[in-house]
C-alpha cells in the first residue's frame, strides 16, 4: 500500500507539472495542447486512486489498534480452520 501511494503521488506530482507544460503549446501546438483537459481528467482520476488508498490505509490502521479483525481476514480464517 505503501509503495502505490508513494508511485501515485509522484505520477500526480509530474502530472501537475505536465499541465503547465501542455497550457504553453496552445498557440505552436494546438494538437499537443489538446492534451490538457485529458490530463486533467487522468489528475482527477489519480487524486480520486490517491484519497481512497490513504482512506483505506486510515481505516485499516483504526482497526488494528481498536483490535478489529478485517472481515477479509475473517473469511480466510474461518476458511482455513
Amino acid at each position: 500500500l505503501g509503495r502505490v501511494l508513494i508511485g501515485l503521488t509522484l505520477l500526480a506530482l509530474v502530472q501537475f507539472f505536465l499541465q503547465s507544460i501542455l497550457i504553453l503549446f496552445r498557440e505552436d501546438q494546438p494538437a499537443i495542447a489538446a492534451f490538457h483537459p485529458v490530463n486533467g481528467v487522468l489528475l482527477l482520476v489519480v487524486a480520486i486512486a490517491i484519497g481512497r488508498l490513504a482512506l483505506a490505509g486510515r481505516r485499516a490502521q483504526a482497526a488494528a489498534a481498536s483490535g478489529d479483525v478485517a472481515p477479509s481476514a475473517a473469511a480466510t480464517a474461518e476458511a482455513g480452520s
